[in-house]
């Protein structure tokens, strides 16, 4: 198991936090780490807001009922070559391909819990 991003409140965009715990599959030898993560943010807080992603990612849902009372939300994106994304994945995740960027949403608050395969 390599490396793991564990950031919370990384960043608020538009009243959603958005936080990190994920493995790492990043392109550190080309973009900063923090570049990359703000990109994910950002692709992912255009879904909340326009209700796509950048690269226009088809996305897909479950809803998860937790002890009665919570409603957690994932969703994941697949993560193709020609994914606006893709650039950011590291060497070995583009080579494997079967990418994808998963995340749940639980209130104003959003953990990225994947980025790669």
């Amino acid at each position: 198991m390599g490396k793991r991003i564990e950031r919370s409140n990384f960043t608020t965009i538009d009243g959603i936090t958005y936080s990190f715990d994920m493995d790492d599959h990043l392109n550190h030898k080309e973009y900063k780490e923090d570049f990359m993560l703000e990109e994910i943010c950002k692709a992912v807080a255009k879904y909340y807001k326009d209700g796509e992603v950048s690269c226009k990612t088809v996305f897909r849902s479950w809803a998860r009922d937790t002890f009665g009372i919570h409603i957690i939300v994932t969703l994941y994106s697949d993560i193709p070559p020609q994914h606006c994304l893709h650039k950011y994945l590291d060497e070995e995740s583009r080579e494997k391909g079967s990418n994808h960027l998963v995340w749940k949403k639980k209130g104003s608050n959003v953990t990225i819990t994947a980025f790669g395969p």
